[in-house]
Order: C-alpha cells, then sequence, then structure tokens
C-alpha cells in the first residue's frame, strides 16, 4: 500500500472500542506494539541467536528478515561481516 493512501485506509476501520476516549484502532494495534524492552530484546538477544544458529521457529517475521538479509547485501558473504550484520540490525530496530 502507497505510504499516502495508509491514513485515509486507517481513517476508514470501524472497530469496537471499549471505551468512549479511545481510538478505534487502539484495541486492533496494542497486541501488535513492542514495548521499548521488548524491542530491545528482540534486536539485541534473539535476532542476534537466530541469526548464529541458522534457524529459529519459522515464523513470517523470521521468514522476511531471512529474505531481507538474503537480498539486501549482494554478492558478500553476510555471515563473515559481523560490523555489517550489527549495523543491520541496527537499522531494523529503528525501523520497528
Amino acid at each position: 500500500m502507497p505510504l499516502h493512501l495508509l491514513v485515509p485506509s486507517l481513517l476508514r476501520v470501524n472497530a469496537p472500542s471499549s471505551t468512549v476516549h479511545q481510538h478505534p484502532l487502539r484495541t486492533l494495534l496494542i497486541p501488535l506494539l513492542l514495548t521499548p524492552r521488548a524491542a530491545t530484546r528482540k534486536y539485541h538477544v534473539e535476532l542476534p541467536e537466530i541469526l548464529v544458529q541458522g534457524c529459529g521457529a519459522g515464523e513470517i517475521e523470521e521468514s522476511m528478515m531471512w529474505f531481507a538479509l538474503g537480498y539486501e547485501k549482494v554478492g558478500e558473504d553476510v555471515g563473515d561481516d559481523e560490523k555489517w550484520r550489527a549495523q543491520w540490525l541496527e537499522r531494523l530496530e529503528r525501523r520497528e
């Protein structure tokens, strides 16, 4: 979806709200958002462990990580470049 269509799409959502003062999307988005502590753990503990082990639980997010890793640094051996990998994980964390 193009970014300029995101806000109009979100404004069309009619989700039940538990309270009068909450936006209807809040109940749908809260389960998807990570706390700062959870995001830090994800990018500093969990993802580096998956990269070292070479496999994980096979979740869709992990599959996307492997896809991005395989295609972001074309033509170079990513496994031998720890500095590049650390910078790559840092960029992923900032995006999240």
